[in-house]
């Protein structure tokens, strides 16, 4: 989704990693969107959107599940850590929510 979309936060972009095993990448930012694929612990991404607890995703290498680099889509932001590992925190980038 584009900048300036209703409901739609634009955070500078932040590479994230991906806290769990079989993460679906969707269509859109929402359960009733249709998964594209699945992202793996330790895969990496681009967070270049949120909406509410989902995240706008750029895949930065080909994904443990298959998917190639290139790869976006919406996740949910609440498994997905905003640093590279070790120094992570679980602080999101602004306008993502982990409420659930």
């Amino acid at each position: 989704m584009p900048p300036g979309v209703p409901g739609v936060i634009t955070p500078a972009p932040y590479t994230s990693t991906v806290m769990d095993d079989g993460l679906r990448v969707r269509t859109g930012p929402g359960r009733d969107h249709v998964a594209r694929g699945q992202l793996y612990e330790m895969d990496r991404v681009k967070i270049t959107h949120c909406r509410g607890k989902w995240a706008r995703v750029r895949l930065t290498g080909k994904s443990a599940g298959g998917l190639p680099q290139g790869t976006r889509g919406w996740t949910a932001a609440e498994y997905l850590l905003p640093r590279p590992i070790p120094e992570a925190t679980l602080t999101l980038p602004p306008g993502c929510s982990d409420a659930r």
